[in-house]
This record gives C-alpha cells, structure tokens and sequence, in this order.
C-alpha cells in the first residue's frame, strides 16, 4: 500500500476535520485507491521506520491552481482559522513546498527546485479515513511514498 505523509496536518487527519489534501505531484492518484496515511515518510534516518496513522480511501483527484482554493476548501483542509483568508493557506503551502525547476537541460531534466507560488498546479485528493484503520504509533516498512 502507498504512503502519504500528513506531516503537517496529523492533527488535523486525526482529529476528522481534514478531508482535502493538496499535493505537488500524485496526478496518477484514482478514486477508490486506499492509502496508508503517516507521520512522515521522506527524510527519515537511516533504520528509521514510517509511523501509520490510518488508511484512506482516495474518493476523487483533480489538478488545479494552488490559489483557485475557497474558503470552504480551506474548512476541508483543516483550517477553519483561515476561511476568511485562503491566500493565508496558499502562503503556508508555499513556504512548506518546492517544486522542479522545468528547465530541460540535453535531454535530461534539471532537477533544481523552486519555490512553489499560487499559480501553481497541484493535485487536490479529496480522501475519507477508513473507520477502524486508526493504528497511531504503529511503525511500518516503507514502501513507495511521496
């Protein structure tokens, strides 16, 4: 089973009032897929193992512009704080991601990476948590993970 770290959200999965996510990349994500959530799951030390949080069910996926998100969309990523503020959320977003360059140099791609802005695309996976999939604390092998 994939990975998806909610390493900047794990309050917010866990506590249900999170059921959107935005991601740089997954565009290959299709509804009905079922996902490990975690802790985190990039940068971990040598040995070191992904937390499990619980499993989602992935119920749609779509590409949009970072800075198209609604203050109903900032409610279902978990901020209730920031309705009256998307662009309080495209900000947080932007400081916490970065995204390739796109420049090509020969033919292999140059992989320096940019600060992400509003114009951006990202995937938007909207995800319901599987009921009695909670398995906070449990270590996990890891697998593909993005």
């Amino acid at each position: 089973m994939r990975m998806m770290s909610f390493a900047l959200t794990e309050r917010q999965l866990m506590d249900g009032s999170k059921t959107v996510t935005r991601r740089t990349g997954w565009a290959n994500l299709r509804p009905g897929e079922r996902l490990l959530a975690v802790r985190k799951a990039m940068g971990l030390k040598a040995g070191e193992k992904a937390v499990a949080l619980c499993e989602v069910t992935v119920l749609s996926v779509r590409r949009e512009r970072l800075d198209a998100i609604t203050p109903a969309e900032v409610l279902a990523e978990g901020f209730p704080e920031w309705t009256s503020d998307p662009a309080a959320f495209v900000r947080m977003f932007c400081k916490h991601m970065r995204v390739p360059a796109g420049e090509v140099v020969g033919t292999l791609k140059d992989v320096r990476m940019r600060p992400m802005t509003g114009a951006d695309l990202v995937t938007r996976i909207e995800f319901r948590v599987v009921p009695g999939s909670e398995r906070a604390g449990t270590q996990v092998g890891l697998g593909p993970a993005v």
